[in-house]
């Protein structure tokens, strides 16, 4: 277990570690874990914390062609347990934008990603979660991840092809990402 400002969060350690991301991701999976407000923008796919399991495995499939069934279902297993966080006793305000070419991209097929919308659509706008669609008659949107810990003290995480990036106004609290005071 992992204490937080928000309480206790059963499993966040655990899932942080076997999640397979880059490096310099975990300390993000960890403010993920204990943040009071998640904003993130999904540019091309449903971000992770809303997707569905069978959303999960073509991608982890596509990005891991070689592995082993068995690799893909600990893959997916981690990422729904990074969700929990949505059904705790104290769970994050978030809101997800996303570009109309995140519900658009059919993700394992027409039939998985009419069951991911499905399931993402109660979470449009409750008394904590808000999920906007960006048309592509809008323009341009800036791409950006925010995860707001408890402390108040905002983290942005900006990842791109071999890079990423976590700015924050507190001071740093991990030497895996390069961090700056925004």
């Amino acid at each position: 277990m992992w204490r937080s400002g928000r309480g206790v969060v059963p499993g966040a350690v655990g899932g942080v570690k076997r999640e397979h991301t880059p490096r310099r991701f975990d300390h993000c999976l960890e403010l993920e874990a204990r943040a009071a407000r998640i904003q993130e923008f999904g540019a091309s796919i449903v971000p992770g914390l809303l997707q569905t399991e069978a959303c999960m495995r073509p991608l982890f499939r596509e990005c891991n062609p070689e592995a082993r069934a068995e690799v893909i279902d600990g893959c997916v297993a981690a990422r729904l347990s990074r969700q929990d966080i949505l059904h705790g006793d104290n769970p994050p305000d978030c809101w997800w934008i996303l570009n109309e070419a995140a519900v658009r991209q059919a993700v394992g097929g027409p039939a998985v990603m009419y069951e991911q919308l499905a399931a993402d659509l109660p979470l449009m706008q409750t008394e904590r979660t808000t999920i906007h669609v960006v048309p592509f008659g809008a323009g341009v949107c800036a791409l950006m991840t925010a995860h707001s810990s408890c402390s108040r003290s905002p983290t942005v995480y900006q990842e791109g092809a071999g890079s990423g990036r976590a700015s924050t106004t507190g001071r740093p609290s991990c030497g895996n990402c390069e961090t700056t005071n925004a």
